[in-house]
């Protein structure tokens, strides 16, 4: 069986996203798009209401910089591949001109040398669109909202793969289990550890409209070793009406085959090195 991408243009949604660990909250609202131009996959991602610890940005030099600084990330479009992941950054020059366009109003922080220093090192990210397509990769939120959850999955209903979070790879299992709602969403539970170490390990669902958007992601990291746990949380905030469509979320072969030789276009890899990406196994 097979879990698909959406093959056809879908309307804007909404949603919110929730980083929390023992000290520490961030959270923002987003929305999202997803487009198919010829063999590319593309994802416009905006943004808006940020919070840290349920409070607006502080105004201290450093956090205002780095509030500020991020925000010329978007609007930003991203190039996925069929099984969802994160591959490429298509606006990169749109993001160098925004923070050109930014530089002047940071005009009172030239005389801080730490400062200066931050400026330097984001502007070079931005100059450097491998680099920053890496920073984005390990990167919580992007990480989880672009595991690769579409793909092959086998007799049991279950794929693996090696998944990078943050820093550390995450020998990771995927189970889709039964339709929850009369709705026709699906659910996709994940169970990974780091190299067999059961001091760290993530757990969590995805829970996928019937058109096979991202209606809702639950994920829990928990480090024993040093007593820290991460939760994520991403929801749907404003569902729209899903398209009508025969389409189940999960495919059997025949019918993937069959789709495959229709639309060829939208599952052909677009990277030589695919093979160094994240994928089911």
């Amino acid at each position: 069986m097979k879990i698909n991408l959406p093959t056809s243009q879908l309307e804007w949604r909404e949603y919110s996203y929730s980083f929390q660990s023992n000290q520490k909250k961030l959270s923002f609202d987003f929305s999202i798009k997803y487009e198919f131009h010829s063999e590319k996959r593309i994802v416009k991602i905006n943004r808006s209401n940020v919070l840290i610890n349920d409070e607006i940005p502080d105004e201290t030099l450093i956090g205002n910089l780095v509030f500020q600084a991020s925000e010329a990330l978007f609007p930003l479009t991203l190039q996925i591949n069929s099984f969802g992941y994160l591959v490429g950054i298509i606006n990169d020059s749109e993001i160098v001109e925004r923070w050109k366009n930014f530089i002047p109003r940071f005009k009172d922080y030239y005389d801080n040398p730490r400062s200066l220093n931050v400026l330097n090192e984001i502007g070079q990210l931005y100059r450097n669109p491998e680099k920053l397509l890496t920073s984005l990769q390990k990167d919580w939120f992007y990480s989880t909202f672009f595991l690769p959850v579409y793909g092959e999955y086998r007799k049991d209903n279950s794929a693996k793969l090696d998944y990078p979070f943050h820093s550390k790879t995450y020998e990771t299992e995927l189970k889709v289990n039964e339709e929850q709602d009369q709705k026709g969403k699906t659910d996709v539970s994940l169970f990974g550890l780091v190299s067999n170490n059961e001091n760290e390990k993530m757990e969590g669902n995805f829970l996928l409209n019937s058109d096979r958007s991202i209606h809702e992601i639950k994920l829990d990291f928990h480090f024993s070793d040093i007593q820290e746990n991460i939760n994520i949380f991403i929801q749907e905030t404003k569902e729209v009406a899903e398209r009508k469509s025969s389409l189940n979320v999960v495919f059997d072969e025949k019918d993937e085959k069959e789709k495959f030789e229709n639309n060829k276009s939208f599952f052909v890899e677009e990277l030589k090195n695919d093979k160094k990406l994240p994928k089911h196994k």
